[in-house]
């Protein structure tokens, strides 16, 4: 696939595992003011070389803000997916299910067809797959409702590799963890799975420099 989102995709486990509990011990020792964890011999953290190393997406580009008004006609939403998609409420968000749902229609019709398809019925079919990969790597907390304002980054793909891809997943990490920290969140959003990796790296380390420092 055409876009930073190549490698994860091919690297990404069929089942994923999370212990919420070691999270939540992790989340104990994150200062928020920092964006680090504290031990008694020092700080770590995530950095934007452990997300290009964990995920192929570097980090630098054009930012990534989610916080200004979503402007799509329902032109622009049919000419990006093709097809208007019910959405849930007065929000853009729409049920996952319905993404899955019509990826798999267009998979039996393009199958019916001898396996052709148009540039254009690619790229919408793409961007669909897209907007689930955003969901998961930037939202899901166990939500089911994936929102449509990732769709103007993904609009054209000789340009989806110059946003900050890397930079937005490592922003959306730190939040994340500042919630579980103050306790405001439970569940970390985004692509938690990086966590769980650095987790185990960093256990291995504590329990290191804890032989170390008492042996």
């Amino acid at each position: 696939m055409g876009t930073p989102f190549g490698v994860l995709l091919d690297a990404l486990p069929m089942k994923i595992s999370r212990t919420a509990g070691l999270m939540t011990a992790l989340g104990a020792r994150w200062w928020d003011t920092t964006h680090t964890f504290h031990w008694s011999w020092g700080e770590m953290t995530m950095t934007p070389l452990d997300v290009f190393a964990l995920t192929g997406i570097a980090s630098g580009g054009i930012p990534i803000r989610i916080d200004v008004p979503l402007r799509l006609s329902e032109a622009g939403i049919v000419g990006a997916l093709g097809w208007y998609p019910e959405r849930r409420g007065a929000g853009d968000g729409i049920p996952q299910g319905t993404l899955l749902s019509r990826l798999a229609s267009e998979r039996a019709r393009v199958e019916a067809a001898g396996g052709v398809m148009t540039r254009q019925e690619t790229r919408q079919y793409a961007r669909i797959l897209l907007l689930l990969v955003c969901h998961e790597l930037f939202e899901s907390r166990g939500g089911n409702v994936v929102h449509l304002w990732w769709l103007p980054f993904l609009r054209h793909f000789d340009q989806i590799q110059n946003y900050d891809w890397g930079g937005f997943i490592l922003a959306v990490l730190y939040d994340s963890m500042d919630q579980v920290s103050r306790h405001v969140a439970i569940n970390l959003k985004g692509f938690a799975l990086l966590w769980e990796v650095r987790k185990s790296e960093l256990f291995n380390i504590c329990v290191l420099l804890n032989l170390r420092f008492f042996s």
